[in-house]
């Protein structure tokens, strides 16, 4: 009787962490400028609950980019805000329940700056409540 316990509590949890949301992060760099572009891959919009949004917490994504290695960047661009991303669930009120994978592009947001020289970036997008990702690519001049 435990273990059967056991094992619908740990399943009731394990169906709740496949909920939260999920950074993804593509970086390009092409012609002097690089393109940041932030995906939630989650069920779950990365505020989690809507009453999240008036708390004072700044629970937003944001990217921020460490220029080395001889290229460089305007410091003003070392942080950049990405904001909420909405995740892919529609929740109790979906309209269609036989189709409920998208709302088009409201999971992904893409900001871009410009990078002088040539050299190493690392890019990290980060959220209070969603975790980081980061990635490092190569830029040339």
């Amino acid at each position: 009787m435990i273990a059967e316990l056991c094992e619908r509590q740990s399943a009731a949890y394990l169906r709740v962490a496949a909920l939260a949301p999920a950074l993804e992060m593509d970086v390009r760099a092409a012609a002097g400028r690089v393109e940041i572009e932030v995906g939630n891959a989650g069920y779950l919009p990365t505020y989690i609950l809507d009453s999240a949004k008036k708390l004072a917490l700044d629970a937003r994504v944001f990217v921020e980019v460490e220029a080395s290695g001889g290229c460089s960047i305007d410091a003003r661009d070392a942080r950049l805000e990405v904001g909420h991303l909405e995740g892919w669930g529609r929740g109790l009120y979906a309209e269609f329940i036989f189709y409920l994978q998208s709302r088009g592009s409201v999971s992904r947001r893409t900001v871009s700056l410009p990078v002088r020289g040539s050299g190493r970036l690392r890019v990290r997008a980060k959220g209070l409540r969603v975790g980081e990702v980061v990635k490092e690519i190569a830029v040339e001049a």
